[in-house]
């Protein structure tokens, strides 16, 4: 698996002491309206990519719309390799006809790069945020 670094220090209690966090029992939502398949996840703890890769693997085909933290906030500054995961996250996912919308968990700083990169193909989420899934890419309602 391919986690955000950030989630490296995630761990989880087993009879044998606290090992790296599998996150297998986090769960995902897929809405089907319309024709469109909507991925909605939380934190997406898993890694975006890991998730989308079980989304195609399950689908055949990637999501319409994908609502979706990606985990990658920093309390302090990015290490470049760190900058480099997420300028290499975005561009996989530019490469997708999908519409991504991220929320609080990303960041500013990571949102900022995914965006310079993926341009309208990405989102932000804010609190009282409302979507409409009526026509080729949600319509946000605030």
């Amino acid at each position: 698996m391919n986690w955000p670094k950030s989630n490296l220090t995630l761990k989880r209690k087993t009879e044998n002491g606290f090992v790296q966090d599998s996150f297998d029992h986090e769960q995902y939502i897929v809405v089907k309206s319309e024709g469109k398949r909507i991925l909605i996840s939380g934190c997406a703890h898993n890694g975006i990519l890991n998730i989308l890769d079980r989304f195609r693997k399950l689908h055949g085909c990637n999501p319409d719309v994908v609502i979706s933290g990606y985990h990658m906030i920093k309390k302090t500054g990015y290490e470049a390799e760190e900058t480099e995961l997420i300028r290499d996250v975005a561009k996989e996912l530019r490469g997708m006809d999908t519409r991504f919308y991220t929320g609080h968990c990303t960041g500013i700083p990571a949102f900022e790069i995914l965006r310079e990169i993926m341009g309208s193909r990405s989102g932000i989420c804010i609190p009282g945020i409302r979507f409409c899934f009526r026509s080729s890419f949600p319509t946000l309602f605030l």
